[in-house]
């Protein structure tokens, strides 16, 4: 279903570069506005490649749409997440550095900058990113997970509960976010708060790309959580 839909805005999209503006022998090229339409479908087509997989093409429209618009910080980054999903790190991190020097203030940069850190296991970088991604109001929940999974990582347990609770006032059907605390909880041996995870866990569904076996994985813990408690 969203296949054929994608489908139908890469026609839609791809018909209205193919009717150029600058190409229309009616159009006297004198309205600023004919770069910034076709910079605007370019960016929109760049996000319908993506999510189809063909990210060469994807990548195609962002470089394209960056030499028509060089300023364009959302176009670094979201060239930077193509480039994430090809396994170019490297050039992702350039265009998320670009992204965040065109514009200090975009809290979705941070964020994704914050992430490759994560990968490159720049771990004070990648916290510095995600607090500045929370301090522009980048409300998601995988943010404070991250911090949180950083902080737990470093041992300071106490600042990773606080995250992962964050997580959860952020987004309060997110199972992963749960399953993560119950697990910090169950390692420090409050079994109780432990039990009281895997009980909203058990209520919750199963999120696409989440935590495998999330429902079983709880459900042992119950059980063991339940057996230390007493």
């Amino acid at each position: 279903m969203f296949l054929g839909k994608y489908r139908e805005a890469l026609f839609d999209l791809t018909h209205t570069l193919d009717f150029d503006l600058s190409n229309d022998p009616l159009n006297d090229h004198s309205d600023p506005n004919d770069s910034l339409t076709k910079s605007t479908v370019l960016l929109n087509r760049g996000s319908v490649y993506r999510q189809l997989g063909e990210y060469d093409k994807a990548i195609c429209d962002y470089s394209e749409m960056i030499k028509i618009d060089p300023n364009n910080a959302q176009a670094f980054n979201n060239r930077s997440n193509v480039y994430i999903q090809k396994g170019l790190h490297e050039e992702s991190m350039n265009d998320f550095d670009e992204a965040i020097r065109l514009d200090s203030k975009y809290p979705e940069a941070y964020h994704n900058r914050g992430h490759e850190n994560v990968i490159k296991r720049k771990y004070e970088e990648a916290i510095n990113d995600f607090t500045m991604a929370i301090k522009l109001n980048f409300t998601s929940a995988i943010t404070f997970l991250l911090r949180g999974g950083i902080y737990e990582t470093k041992g300071d347990y106490s600042q990773a509960l606080k995250d992962y609770t964050e997580a959860i006032n952020t987004d309060n059907k997110d199972i992963n976010a749960y399953f993560i605390r119950g697990s910090l909880y169950f390692k420090l041996g409050q079994y109780d708060k432990a039990i009281d995870d895997c009980n909203i866990i058990s209520g919750l569904n199963q999120k696409v790309g989440g935590i495998e076996n999330v429902h079983e994985r709880a459900e042992k813990m119950y059980g063991e959580a339940t057996l230390r408690n007493k």
